[in-house]
């Protein structure tokens, strides 16, 4: 028994150790724009404190010498972190206007310092996953671990370009480890299951929807404990707001200046350019606004409508079903998925909790093969996206004395697809698969393994 556990903490240490080396051994020299942009942000907050919302909105940029005019659409825990790294990495970012063409280079010390805070985050949501797969099946814990640890979505989000999509993931999953380990007999879990799925919407907005499934089963029973909802309700409220009251209180009209940004930023339109864009009717309605000027922001502007009714219909589905580990993998990655099929700007980086919530799922849905095959198919093809673009871009654009034999090695692993055309037919036939795979997840399941799963917490 010893020598099986022995081994098994082996295979973890070489998937975790071999992710990490791969990692590490790439990012410093690549970076996305928004590590330039994170830049900006750090130094605006380490500057203004707590009134830094107040210098959020794109008219600072200018003022506060960001690289780019965007502004900040996340919550404050993102500009506390890189805070941190910031003040050990000060070195300015380059930004120019040089005939006509507009260059940005990120300094070496800063890309590593923040892509270290991301990396991070990646371990910590690789091993939560562990964690909570390991007390159904400890081979299965290692196979979900690789899938998400060794997936070059998620290398390419944390290490690559460099975004910290992993930071949102984490607390939700920590949320959904506490949910599977204790059940949510206790009030106490209840609140605390609440705290940190609110927590997560707090760090990323998109992250929302397997948030609230979240909230959802650490409220059961929902009708026969009024005080179990209400304290849910406020627990979650709270996982969202908490970080934003020292802000408002220290700078009174924050969160209203922060309301601002995030509405203007998630008003609907077009999504250029189409290699980076994965919501195909917005694919196709920039597409044929750029060829033919036609209005098309119809399309994009009512994504809504699919979303309302395929989250009412996954809503049906936890009603009717019973409390089950399955049903809970299952839902919360179909609620994600929801969210990835239907919103209007999809970027790449979004796919990053994807793959931890396939790791969590498809490796429990023991009752249904073919659902099961859906979800890895669907994975599959986002991977696909990752060798069709030529990502040796990130280590050329931003980096004034780019690594030739990382790029080269970029380049041997890319198809090297430029053409606009190809990645709207990637984009069209990504949400073709999203409705499919939604389609077939949300009928009707019957019972997993004769109606009861071992080792199952949530089975009443």
């Amino acid at each position: 028994m010893r020598i099986r556990v022995t081994l098994h903490l082996v295979i973890l240490a070489l998937i975790v150790g071999a992710g990490l080396l791969v990692r590490l051994s790439i990012a410093p020299y690549t970076s996305g724009s928004d590590i330039a942009q994170f830049a900006g942000f750090a130094d605006t907050f380490l500057s203004k404190n707590l009134c830094f919302f107040k210098y959020s909105g794109t008219e600072s940029h200018i003022s506060e010498n960001w690289p780019y005019p965007w502004p900040y659409p996340y919550g404050p825990i993102l500009v506390i972190l890189l805070s941190i790294p910031r003040m050990i990495a000060p070195t300015p970012v380059i930004h120019y206007w040089d005939a006509g063409t507009y260059y940005v280079y990120v300094p070496t010390d800063w890309i590593i310092a923040s892509k270290s805070v991301f990396i991070l985050f990646d371990t910590l949501s690789a091993l939560t996953i562990y964690f909570i797969v390991k007390p159904f099946s400890t081979r299965k814990s290692l196979l979900s671990v690789g899938f998400y640890y060794l997936n070059p979505v998620t290398i390419y989000v944390s290490s690559i370009y460099g975004m910290f999509d992993a930071v949102a993931f984490f607390p939700l999953a920590v949320s959904i480890l506490l949910l599977l380990r204790q059940g949510s007999e206790s009030l106490r879990y209840t609140v605390l299951v609440s705290f940190l799925a609110g927590f997560s919407v707090a760090v990323k907005p998109n992250i929302v929807f397997p948030a609230l499934i979240t909230a959802i089963y650490a409220c059961k029973p929902l009708l026969k404990e009024a005080k179990r909802v209400v304290a849910g309700v406020l627990s979650f409220t709270t996982g969202v707001l908490i970080t934003y009251l020292p802000f408002e209180i220290s700078c009174p009209g924050s969160l209203l200046t922060h309301y601002s940004v995030l509405k203007n930023i998630s008003a609907p339109g077009y999504t250029p350019p189409l290699c980076y864009s994965f919501n195909g009717f917005s694919s196709l309605a920039t597409y044929m606004n750029s060829k033919t000027r036609g209005d098309f922001t119809w399309v994009t502007a009512n994504w809504w409508v699919p979303a309302l009714l395929l989250f009412t219909f996954l809503f049906l589905k936890l009603l009717r079903e019973r409390f089950d580990i399955v049903f809970a993998l299952e839902n919360f990655y179909l609620s994600y998925l929801i969210f990835l099929t239907t919103y209007w700007r999809v970027n790449y980086q979004y796919f990053a909790p994807l793959m931890g919530f396939t790791a969590m799922y498809f490796v429990l849905d023991r009752f249904n093969v073919f659902k099961r095959a859906i979800s890895i198919i669907y994975s599959t093809y986002v991977m696909l996206w990752f060798f069709m673009f030529p990502v040796s871009w990130w280590g050329r654009v931003h980096i004034m004395n780019p690594n030739y034999e990382a790029i080269g090695l970029l380049d041997s692993i890319s198809l090297m697809v430029f053409a606009e055309e190809n990645y709207l037919m990637y984009s069209i036939l990504l949400t073709f698969l999203g409705y499919i795979a939604l389609t077939v997840l949300l009928l009707p399941a019957r019972e997993p393994c004769n109606g009861q799963l071992s080792r199952d917490p949530l089975h009443p």
